[in-house]
């Protein structure tokens, strides 16, 4: 153990420690609550029982619910065309904008240093 402090120290492990540290922090925002969600979609949950830990079991009830409802297969489609329209309309905006001041022209350099500050 004392290697190991010593080695964190001298700064040869230190790169090691905060791949860690951001390991331990992407598994406590992301992962837990992740998993928390997966498991509470197998339960029967309403927003008055939200705040308790223990709920009885709904198994696969919620899934089936939702894919035998023809509203949630147009909510789906809506969302994937609305993702596709809105990530597409950002990337030709964004391209756009790269290859406009990508070019040489009087004051470039002041509207891109414009552009990044705002």
């Amino acid at each position: 153990m004392t290697r190991l402090l010593r080695s964190i120290r001298d700064g040869l492990g230190f790169d090691a420690l905060l791949m860690f540290a951001a390991l331990v922090y992407l598994l406590a925002f992301a992962g837990l609550p992740l998993i928390y969600n997966v498991v509470i979609s197998f339960q029967q949950v309403d927003v008055f029982s939200l705040g308790t830990l223990l709920h009885p079991s709904a198994g696969w009830d919620n899934y089936v619910g939702i894919f035998d409802d023809p509203l949630a297969w147009r909510v789906l489609v809506n969302t994937i065309v609305f993702t596709v329209a809105s990530v597409g309309f950002q990337f030709a905006t964004g391209f756009a904008f790269a290859l406009f001041f990508n070019q040489r022209f009087p004051g470039a350099a002041w509207f891109r240093g414009l552009f990044l500050a705002g």
